[in-house]
């Protein structure tokens, strides 16, 4: 059985079936005190080139975001906290933002590139 650290690992990075990472996830206690992995901008630039590729739908995306917002358990890149919970918001709820699309997510890479941009 994997750690709580190796499931938030493999969520961050979606390198395994949310199928298997989900549920795994949903045994350990909700709340947590401790930020015990980062999302970084490059995280969700990673999940947004595979989504361009095809390698993952519109839906893989939105579940992944869902699985990782308002964890207490992961936290956010110093100085990119509000904006990346803010990409992350978008993609988890699109029928409360906007769909996604090529486009969108082109324009989210292309902000999320630029380093000076604090949302």
């Amino acid at each position: 059985m994997m750690t709580r650290l190796e499931l938030l690992n493999a969520l961050i990075n979606f390198n395994q079936p949310l199928s298997k990472i989900l549920p795994s996830l949903n045994t350990f206690k909700w709340d947590f005190e401790q930020e015990l992995i980062i999302l970084k901008r490059q995280h969700i630039i990673q999940i947004l080139n595979r989504y361009l590729a095809d390698e993952l739908s519109v839906n893989d995306i939105e579940n992944w975001a869902n699985g990782i917002e308002s964890r207490e358990d992961i936290g956010y890149e110093e100085n990119d906290e509000d904006f990346l919970i803010n990409i992350i918001y978008e993609l988890a709820n699109p029928y409360l933002t906007q769909q996604l699309s090529v486009e969108l997510a082109q324009q989210l890479q292309q902000k999320l590139s630029d380093s000076t941009i604090f949302v």
